[in-house]
């Protein structure tokens, strides 16, 4: 309801007239207006407007309060409550207006909520000339926002650099209201300047690194401990493998619910024992490596994959009982004999692991007997490895295949037979999967300057005649549970939309046949779907 007015006000901006302010006083006007002795003219409703422009966007919501100055007083608030600067200018004199613009009243530093600062490495923020002046003029920022919550310093380090004077510091270990802080680049210095924040954080967002290589691992926890009984979520940015130790004796943060660590190497780098012991009460774990073609990385052998994995069952007990997500490379999750995941997501298969496929196919297998997932998202290579051989005997009810790969097989003979081949596969693999509710196909091409062709016109042509009718309806027919089926084609300039498929039953909800149901009547169906957002960014 709030959502289809604040639409209406959206689109019906450009023609909206507004009374002059002096014949309005006050807001509460609207109620009594018409009754007045004289009046017939009709009057602005202000309780409405005003209530409307929480939901404007800030172009619409500054060209609003330009007209008047109730609206002015009013939108003010909302204006700069979120504030996002991205200080790619050499002088930055956007962000120094900015700060202007704050100062210039007491008040209004103390409606900025969220306040984020992006673009900025130590590189660019040793370039400008006016650094120094930028973190004084931030720093005086920051003091006065009494009430910010969310904080997000790209160029952190720089700002503490010792030409910024030690005032952008000072303020920074003085805030009190914050829940949600990112900074970057990370290393020793900032990261004892966070220790030292007298705030109920329940987020962190660390990183990228601020250098390669670190004498040793950086104490995370430690110097995350004064937020022990606060904090809720952890995040680092990309890094290498090593570059944090994720076990301190002693310490465990009992209220931390989501861990997300985006490595820069193939391999983790660090075990389930020193999660399960750091965070005893985690529902999302989100391992992202960095999957190259080739990589340099010494990778363990099958034989010492197995050791790790057979000590890890032998205390299989003292783990998680389970985890709502998680995110992790198929090695990781065979070593750590993990319990009971609801969501087993971005599983990579073929992309480093192809001289090892037959190994690497029965450790997947492992894993879905171990954690016995009713949500699985798999991206496959095709070009290296065979989808009907993926899938064993499961429980899964929801299942979103994302094919990549596949122009590698192209044949430039005229024929579609060898896009044909991957869809039989995955019709092939997922025969299996009789519990089987939702399946999502998404057809990928491959970036890179080794996948590039000199013409693609044969591909795209192949991916539009793509029968994929033919293959939902042997879907269909082999599952007897299945409800929808959406296919997607991932490829540049390629013009053709989703297709999608409806059992009868899952179709008459929408009182039309399958055929006739627009794509937003599906997202918003199945908005509640683990997948929905990545087939459908609006939602």
């Amino acid at each position: 309801m709030d959502e289809s007015i604040a639409q209406s006000c959206r689109h019906g901006l450009g023609v909206l007239r507004l009374m002059p302010e002096r014949q309005v006083s006050t807001p509460n006007d609207c109620f009594d207006a018409s009754e007045r002795s004289g009046e017939h003219e009709l009057k602005l409703q202000w309780d409405i407007l005003l209530y409307l422009m929480q939901f404007l966007d800030k172009p619409n919501m500054s060209r609003l309060m330009r007209t008047c100055k109730t609206l002015y007083e009013h939108g003010m608030p909302a204006l700069i409550k979120s504030c996002h600067l991205r200080m790619s200018a050499p002088d930055d004199e956007a962000s120094h207006a900015f700060c202007s613009f704050l100062l210039k009243s007491s008040s209004r530093p103390l409606h900025l909520r969220e306040l984020r600062i992006t673009d900025r490495t130590p590189r660019q923020m040793a370039a400008y000339t006016n650094g120094q002046r930028l973190a004084v003029v931030f720093a005086e920022v920051i003091s006065q926002a009494m009430n910010l919550q969310v904080l997000h310093i790209s160029g952190f380090k720089a700002m503490l650099a010792p030409d910024n004077t030690d005032h952008f510091r000072s303020v920074v270990e003085h805030l009190t209201n914050l829940r949600v802080i990112q900074v970057s680049p990370m290393d020793r210095l900032v990261l004892s300047v966070l220790e030292k924040i007298p705030s109920p954080l329940r987020k962190v967002i660390l990183g990228p690194s601020g250098t390669a290589v670190e004498p040793s691992p950086l104490p995370l926890l430690h110097y995350l401990q004064p937020f022990e009984g606060t904090l809720e979520e952890i995040e680092v940015e990309p890094a290498p493998s090593g570059f944090f130790s994720y076990r301190e004796h002693g310490i465990r943060f009992y209220h931390i619910h989501t861990l997300t660590v985006r490595l820069m190497t193939v391999t983790v780098g660090v075990t389930v024992d020193d999660l399960v012991t750091s965070f005893p009460n985690l529902r999302v774990l989100a391992l992202y490596t960095h999957d190259f073609y080739r990589t340099r990385e010494i990778l363990p052998s099958t034989d010492d994959l197995l050791v790790e994995r057979n000590l890890r069952l032998a205390r299989r007990a003292e783990g998680w009982p389970s985890l709502d997500r998680l995110v992790c490379p198929v090695k990781w999750a065979y070593v750590s004999a993990l319990r009971k995941v609801k969501l087993w997501e971005r599983v990579a298969l073929g992309p480093t692991n192809y001289l090892d496929l037959p190994e690497e196919i029965h450790r997947f297998h492992a894993v879905l007997e171990d954690i016995r997932p009713t949500h699985v998202d798999v991206i496959i290579n095709v070009n290296r490895i065979r989808p009907a051989d993926i899938f064993p005997t499961a429980d899964i009810a929801h299942l979103n295949i994302d094919l990549v790969g596949f122009e590698l097989l192209f044949k430039q003979d005229g024929s579609s037979d060898w896009l044909d081949g991957p869809m039989r596969g995955v019709v092939s693999a997922v025969k299996n999967l009789s519990r089987l509710v939702f399946l999502s196909i998404r057809l990928h091409s491959v970036t890179g300057p080794l996948q590039r062709f000199d013409d693609d016109e044969p591909i795209r042509a192949a991916l539009t005649a793509l029968d994929c009718e033919k293959h939902i309806h042997v879907l269909a027919q082999t599952l007897p549970n299945l409800q929808h089926v959406v296919i997607q084609f991932k490829f540049p300039d390629l013009e053709r939309g989703d297709v999608f498929w409806a059992s009868p039953t899952a179709a008459a909800r929408f009182n039309k046949d399958s055929g006739n149901i627009s794509i937003k009547e599906i997202s918003y169906a199945l908005k509640d779907y683990p997948f929905a957002g990545r087939l459908w960014p609006w939602l």
